[in-house]
């Protein structure tokens, strides 16, 4: 907050060649109160000449800038204690009150309120101080000039140390109920018109009432709810609950939250009202009639918990006391509706930000987060052909290596793919593959290309990977890999590059898991290991046995093989246990140089922990609207276990959608070769086709806990339960844990692979319908449960089907 106070002390008021002097001085000397004490005792205590308001340039009204704070003088005719009943009656707290220099015994004063928004525009001004004199007609009325100068005072008669702005949404509110109480109940609402339309202030937020909307306009003669929601506020919210039991003491605005809820409640404001008058406190005898019938007929919207309720940041809330009560166990709650931006606003944001992480010189990690198909594979291609320093596109899968690959070719970008064993697995021995793997599974990577060249004669395909392998190493323009091998490939070799990477990095590093039996680890200790190794893993194999979750100081590499990646082991520095083996990360994360990550999935909080906020550059663009539809049913969970024990889900879903691709679990795909959970990222063969993703895919457990354990938080101890959660702008029921961190990863790994599904059929740009079984909802879904729902899927998907046909 921003005053203007002069800088010279007074014990007396100031004779006319001072105010002189301090009214050229006072405009240039601008303060920031950050104490309000402090000012108040500089003021009244210490004599210093003041303006509530500051200024571009000289102090007068026509160079207005701001000002929170309204000034009144009392110089007789009223005691300080009139005023202060008074400002009870109709809710104004004084911030604070000094005597002034003319005083004797108190009987001139100035009152000091501050407002709970500061004031811009002089119009606004003038209403809110109007309101003040007519309230407080006894002040002086030449508080009404908007540069008025205040001399200091000789002592501070009062102070607020509790809550001290005057709010914007009961000002007028409580200026209605002055002119009612002054003018009686059949006339006083034509003062408050004659009022409003002398200031023409209509639109005024200072002077109209202040709704707290939910999006949705609720008209004042409808009752939203049925009484029977009552019982269950009780059960549901602590608020009401000791509002109702009268077992503690609430603030005002605890209450007036209270009423906005409740006055959608049939019966609710009688509620209210038994309640208020049953009481054992004083404080809550307020003229409450008066109140609710204005809520009423101004069309009050219910309040948000997070606005009133002092335990909102520790209840399961929804965005409201009514949404709260009413959300049933398979029911889905939209709270506030998605807003939406057009797809080339979109498009020229995220090349904004994609140029930017480009050409900035640092080492960080350039996270842009953008929708599926809104053509982050367009862009960055564009950027290949004309940047001079080589690149590394890094994707997810070896399919997608490939599609991007070619994608090169056809725009004669210069550019080469990294070689895959597991794409030569069918020209291979079976022999020979096996042991490439076995070498890569013990973290024998060194060895795995002379094993290949040393076979290579022998097998032509393997020759072949040697020879494009060798290339590769040698090429100077764009390489296009993937993630793994990106996460294991050399600093020194990636630091000749700018590196892209396209889809969430993050969940290829959380899925890069190893798992070692605590037994293999303690026959190993019996190996000839150096001292160092050798407590490090007996170390680990105690640790392991106490504790689900650990951490200990990696120890490096050793040259012993094991029969497991014992240097990944060795390396990892955080794990988990279920008592028989250990499981950790066997990359730990990003070498030190920039990164530039685009993903529609990826989770700020999550990124800037893990990585370090300090590394992480974050950026997340609007969203545009589809084009197509997603159809959400998600009266059930479509977890694997529902799957597995209604073996004819598949076949209801059919009469649904028809016989359109699906992605599902793998274990119940048609096509284990083809897309499912865990590997649908990026593809486009499903591009403008209908579809039907079925299932939520849950993790395991020890998924979610060792990333928050990874992140700083040790969840030994929680585990899932059934709870009503606020998610994506829902309000809904679901199988998670308590603990934010926990719940935020485990709808992060769940939702990635929802999104990415939804997002083969590129949604954004074309005309087509992917349904969707799940109970997680998704941001543009089009929710639909029960019978009457599913009917009108059916007809939906059989139209859309004839369209395409």
């Amino acid at each position: 907050m921003y005053i203007t106070l002069d800088t010279k002390s007074y014990n007396k008021k100031p004779h006319a060649d001072e105010i002189k002097k301090i009214s050229r001085r006072i405009s240039k000397s601008v303060c920031e109160v950050n104490d309000l004490r402090t000012f108040a005792e500089h003021v009244s205590e210490h004599g210093h000449t003041w303006c509530p308001a500051v200024f571009n340039g000289p102090r007068k009204t026509a160079n207005f800038k701001s000002t929170q704070l309204i000034a009144l003088d009392f110089d007789g005719g009223i005691s300080f204690d009139n005023i202060m009943e008074r400002c009870k009656k109709y809710m104004l707290p004084i911030l604070f009150a000094y005597e002034t220099f003319s005083s004797i015994d108190t009987d001139k004063f100035r009152v000091i309120f501050m407002l709970d928004k500061v004031i811009t525009d002089i119009n606004i001004f003038n209403i809110v101080i109007d309101i003040f004199i007519s309230i407080f007609p006894e002040c002086d009325s030449a508080c009404k000039d908007a540069a008025r100068m205040f001399f200091g005072g000789k002592r501070l008669i009062y102070f607020n140390e509790n809550e001290c702005t005057v709010k914007a949404q009961t000002l007028m509110m409580n200026f209605s109920l002055y002119l009612k109480d002054k003018h009686g109940q059949r006339c006083y609402k034509k003062h408050v018109e004659k009022f409003t339309a002398a200031h023409r202030c209509k639109n005024s937020p200072y002077v109209l009432y202040s709704k707290t909307t939910t999006g949705e306009k609720v008209h004042s003669n409808h009752n939203t709810c049925r009484s029977n929601i009552l019982d269950k506020l009780l059960r549901s919210c602590r608020l009401y609950r000791e509002f109702a039991e009268d077992s503690e003491w609430l603030y005002y605005n605890e209450l007036y939250g209270l009423a906005t809820n409740l006055i959608h409640i049939e019966t609710g404001k009688k509620t209210f009202l038994k309640y208020i008058e049953a009481s054992q406190y004083d404080t809550y005898k307020r003229d409450w009639k008066f109140y609710l019938k204005y809520f009423k007929d101004n069309e009050y919207l219910p309040m948000k918990c997070e606005k009133f309720c002092p335990y909102h940041s520790e209840c399961h809330h929804a965005n409201n006391m009514l949404d709260t009560a009413t959300v049933g166990r398979k029911k889905i709650v939209r709270l506030k509706e998605p807003e939406y931006a057009e797809s080339h606003e979109v498009q020229a944001e995220l090349k904004k930000y994609f140029y930017d992480a480009m050409e900035s010189g640092d080492n960080m990690i350039h996270v842009i987060k953008a929708q599926t198909a809104i053509g982050k594979t367009h862009m960055y291609l564009e950027y290949l052909k004309s940047t001079d320093k080589p690149c590394i596109i890094a994707v997810p899968t070896n399919k997608l290596k490939n599609e991007v690959y070619n994608e090169c070719m056809r725009e004669n970008i210069y550019a080469a793919k990294t070689p895959s064993v597991y794409e030569l697995k069918d020209s291979i021995p079976d022999d020979i593959y096996e042991h490439i793997g076995y070498l890569y599974r013990t973290g024998r990577h060194q060895s795995v290309m002379e094993y290949i060249k040393e076979k290579a004669a022998d097998v032509p395909a393997l020759k072949g990977y040697v020879s494009d392998y060798e290339n590769v190493r040698a090429f100077d323009g764009h390489i296009i890999t993937t993630h793994h091998k990106l996460l294991y490939s050399s600093d020194k070799w990636l630091s000749r590059y700018n590196i892209i990477i396209d889809e969430d990095i993050l969940k290829t590093i959380t899925k890069n898991q190893l798992t070692v039996d605590i037994a293999d680890i303690r026959a190993l200790i019996n190996h000839k290991l150096s001292k160092r190794v050798r407590d490090h893993l007996l170390h680990i194999a105690e640790l392991a046995e106490q504790h689900m979750l650990f951490s200990v100081e990696s120890t490096g590499d050793c040259k012993v093989n094991a029969e497991f990646d014992l240097n990944a082991l060795l390396n990892a520095e955080h794990f988990y246990s279920d008592g028989k083996a250990v499981t950790f990360y066997q990359t730990a994360g990003l070498g030190n140089m920039k990164y530039t990550v685009l993903s529609a999935t990826a989770d700020e909080y999550i990124y800037k922990s893990y990585f370090d906020s300090d590394r992480v550059v974050f950026h997340t663009c609007k969203t545009a609207k589809y084009r197509g539809r997603l159809i959400q049913y998600y009266s059930n969970s479509y977890s694997r276990r529902y799957i597995q024990n209604n073996s004819d889900t598949y076949e209801n879903i059919a009469k649904i959608s028809g016989d359109v691709p699906r992605i599902t679990f793998k274990k119940f795909s048609e096509d284990e070769d083809g897309i499912h959970f865990g590997n649908s990222e990026g593809c486009n063969c499903m591009k403008g086709q209908d579809m039907a993703v079925i299932g939520t895919p849950h993790m395991a457990d020890f998924m979610y806990k060792l990333l928050a354990y990874c992140i700083g938080y040790d969840g030994s101890g929680d585990s899932l339960r059934y709870l009503e959660i606020t998610h994506n702008g829902y309000r809904f029921w679901f199988y998670t844990y308590e603990n934010e961190l926990l719940r935020r990863i485990q709808l992060w790994m769940i939702e990635s692979e929802l999104e990415q599904s939804v997002g083969r059929a590129r949604l954004l740009r074309e005309d087509c319908t992917v349904w969707l079984f799940s109970n997680l909802p998704l941001p543009q879904s089009d929710l639909r449960e029960g019978e009457e729902e599913l009917l009108i899927g059916r007809e939906i998907g059989s139209e859309r089907r004839k369209t395409v046909l």
